[in-house]
């Protein structure tokens, strides 16, 4: 009986890990990461699969949403759906931890000719992102001379 049902969840667990690349690609990172211990490397795999659970939700919700359109006017109520919609789309995208806005960028040197905007650590963002914990982005942005 137990290992039946272990060897169905092993299967799920492949198909779903085979089925979805980003979700391969999180793994991986988990898998390779130098200095993780067991427990460690089980919290990251399970970070993995709450953000991929969280992103089919989403995913499924859009759906929902933008399918069964009409040909009637927006009404209303239509309007505020349809801001309601825009709110929730910006805040998943706070929640997600591969999306980085400016208000994510650290303005180190400003001078007259430009400036140097860092990215904030990528722990900062989420623990998913433990394996480029190392790695920073910058960016040089500077004023055109004539």
């Amino acid at each position: 009986g137990s290992l039946l049902l272990s060897v169905l969840f092993l299967s799920v667990y492949v198909a779903s890990a085979t089925q979805d690349p980003e979700l391969k690609q999180c793994r991986h990172q988990c898998e390779h990461q130098q200095g993780f211990d067991s427990k460690q490397r089980e919290q990251c795999e399970q970070g993995c699969d709450k953000y991929i659970k969280q992103k089919r939700e989403e995913e499924k919700h859009r759906r929902k949403s933008e399918g069964g359109g009409s040909f009637y006017p927006i009404s209303e109520t239509g309007r505020a759906q349809e801001e309601e919609e825009e709110f929730q789309g910006r805040q998943q995208q706070d929640q997600n931890p591969y999306f980085f806005e400016d208000e994510h960028f650290e303005t180190r040197v400003q001078t007259e000719e430009g400036r140097f905007q860092l990215l904030q650590k990528f722990t900062e963002r989420s623990d998913l992102l433990r394996a480029i914990e190392n790695y920073r982005i910058g960016f040089l942005v500077t004023k055109p001379t004539h």
